[in-house]
């Protein structure tokens, strides 16, 4: 899961450069799986490699997929997820008899016939959606291809509180550097404590845990020497998995914009890149896979959605320590991932933190703990 979401986001950043990005690498994978329970023959086999699983083998492909989901719902007070998946067929398109047993089996799938072509459609899908993210995403489909047949979509929502939360009292006003001669002020974060950082040449990172520790926001920020839009096109297992265990406990200072973003991608095209053709029907008639993202991250913790669309249509070495300090002031990657299967939740790039507009509905029920150490309100950069 984890290398196909690096491999279609380092797609994605080649082909838009200097473009905030978003993409929920779990939401595209248990969108996949879905489609691996209504494909066959040639179809079948390109989405179990992209899963990868063994052809052969679906059954136990479906069975660990059932398996992390229930994994991702285990209990954490402080990390909100849900998931949630559905099937929607055109009223004159037949399904195979095993398809709607299989997916409400393994995804506990919501399976729905609708006509297409009345508007009506779109209204009650964007329903299904608006409640499955908690109305972070209110509208995902905003018109369907009357060649339409069937749609299988999962939805993603996730509210975490920081375990260690940014003190609102030390929230300024500073100069974000973004891509070019382009800068302006915006609200940044502080805290300071001890974390878990890496430094890899030109790039240094850091692991902001959520609630109990499961849940992580990654920040890997450039060097001033380098770029975000140099970086991001290069991402990959390889040179994640070696940030990964980099990571050393560390003390010291993180300034964090806050950001808000979304996106809608259409991820058709990279896909097909990377060698998946997204063909649902026993003819290989070609479809597409859509996907929306929303993430918003301030004081107390962070707030992502994200729903992923499959369409059918007919035709068928750590340094010497000392105190460090981390100013997350130009463009930069986050991802929030399981510390226990490092699966990825979402991956984005950001280049502008002011977004396009956010989800301003606050995490209810959350008190930030008394302030961090009081050093850092001395920070002249504050």
């Amino acid at each position: 899961m984890t290398r196909l979401g690096l491999e279609t986001f380092a797609r994605l950043a080649r082909n838009e450069p200097g473009v905030n990005l978003c993409l929920s690498p779990a939401g595209l994978a248990q969108t996949l799986a879905l489609g691996l329970g209504a494909t066959r023959g040639s179809d079948r086999a390109a989405l179990s490699r992209a899963l990868g699983v063994e052809t052969g083998d679906v059954e136990a492909a479906h069975a660990a997929m059932a398996a992390w989901r229930r994994s991702l719902l285990e209990p954490d007070p402080s990390v909100d997820l849900t998931l949630a998946c559905s099937l929607w067929s055109h009223i004159d398109f037949d399904l195979e008899p095993a398809v709607v047993p299989t997916l409400r089996r393994w995804y506990d799938a919501q399976a729905s016939r609708l006509n297409f072509l009345e508007p009506s459609a779109i209204q009650t899908i964007n329903e299904w959606v608006r409640d499955a993210t908690g109305g972070a995403l209110p509208e995902v489909v905003q018109s369907l291809d009357p060649r339409a047949r069937l749609l299988l979509i999962s939805a993603l929502h996730v509210r975490g509180r920081w375990k260690q939360a940014f003190h609102p009292d030390l929230t300024r006003d500073l100069t974000f550097y973004a891509s070019g001669d382009t800068r302006f002020p915006h609200p940044m974060m502080a805290a300071s404590g001890d974390y878990l950082r890496f430094q890899d040449g030109g790039v240094e990172g850091i692991a902001l845990p959520y609630g109990e520790g499961r849940w992580r926001m990654l920040i890997v920020l450039p060097s001033r020497e380098s770029s975000l839009q140099d970086l991001a096109p290069l991402l990959g297992q390889d040179r994640w998995s070696r940030w990964l265990r980099r990571l050393r406990k560390d003390r010291g200072t993180i300034i964090l914009p806050r950001f808000q973003m979304g996106s809608s991608t259409d991820l058709t095209s990279v896909l097909r890149e990377l060698g998946l053709s997204i063909a649902l029907d026993p003819d290989g008639a070609a479809g597409s896979l859509l996907q929306r993202t929303r993430v918003e991250v301030d004081e107390q913790g962070t707030r992502a959605a994200a729903a992923t669309l499959m369409v059918q249509v007919v035709a068928w070495p750590p340094p010497k320590w000392q105190p460090f300090h981390m100013q997350v002031d130009r463009p930069f990657l986050f991802a929030i991932e399981d510390t226990y299967s490092g699966d990825m939740l979402f991956l984005g790039a950001v280049y502008d933190p002011r977004g396009v507009g956010g989800i301003r509905e606050s995490i209810q029920g959350f008190v930030p703990p008394p302030g961090t150490p009081p050093d850092i309100a001395r920070l002249s950069s504050l």
